[in-house]
């Protein structure tokens, strides 16, 4: 995939080099196989990012209930997954802009978990098209097409700020990753602010997080 800047970006390497500011995650090593940057493009903006099974989670990446397991895995491979879920997300989207830069970051669990052998992958980044008039539509066009590629729509609806941001939360069972996409609308510049989050994953047999 690529954008309308010169060089490529991937959410998998690409840094996301655009006007909206970031927020960002990434999964295990030597798994059989086994989450980024928050909305926080408008002021007072607050993420409620519904996960796998349904807990609440801040901007922040604090939850206030247990984060649903993603297996065992490497921060490695689970970084290589996260940015492939980015990836093919702004592949759904298919509209062309600049992408911010941060990639997948590593976070705590939470709920008591070992941060020495337990994480949870974020991958916050947005998407700045040359004309907010090409974010027409696609909310709905990927409320239609998100559940063709195995998500489950468990939000749609707009936000209480004062833009009303129309926001769009999904769980993928099988990948272990839920996305929350918020289309700022009203934004000087118009964009779409996406938040890729995973499930909690344990690394294997001897090894620790050796990053946060």
């Amino acid at each position: 995939m690529r954008t309308d800047s010169t060089r490529r970006t991937d959410p998998t390497r690409r840094a996301v080099g655009g006007t909206p500011r970031p927020g960002g995650t990434p999964r295990l090593r030597r798994s059989p196989r086994a989450r980024a940057l928050a909305p926080v493009l408008a002021p007072a903006l607050a993420l409620a990012l519904t996960t796998i099974t349904g807990c609440g989670m801040d901007d922040s990446g604090k939850t206030d209930a247990p984060v649903p397991s993603a297996g065992t895995s490497g921060v490695e491979d689970a970084t290589r997954d996260t940015r492939k879920v980015s990836s093919d997300l702004l592949d759904l989207i298919g509209v062309k802009g600049k992408v911010t830069e941060p990639g997948p970051r590593v976070s705590e669990c939470g709920d008591g978990q070992d941060r020495e052998t337990h994480f949870q992958m974020r991958h916050p980044w947005s998407l700045t098209p040359a004309s907010g008039k090409q974010l027409d539509g696609v909310m709905e066009r990927l409320r239609e097409r998100l559940p063709e590629q195995g998500w489950k729509i468990v939000q749609y609806e707009r936000d209480t700020s004062r833009n009303k941001n129309l926001n769009l939360t999904a769980d993928h069972d099988e990948r272990r990753f839920s996305v929350n996409v918020v289309h700022l609308a009203k934004n000087e510049p118009p964009a779409l602010s996406v938040t890729v989050v995973s499930g909690c994953y344990r690394v294997p047999e001897g090894e620790k997080v050796d990053r946060f």
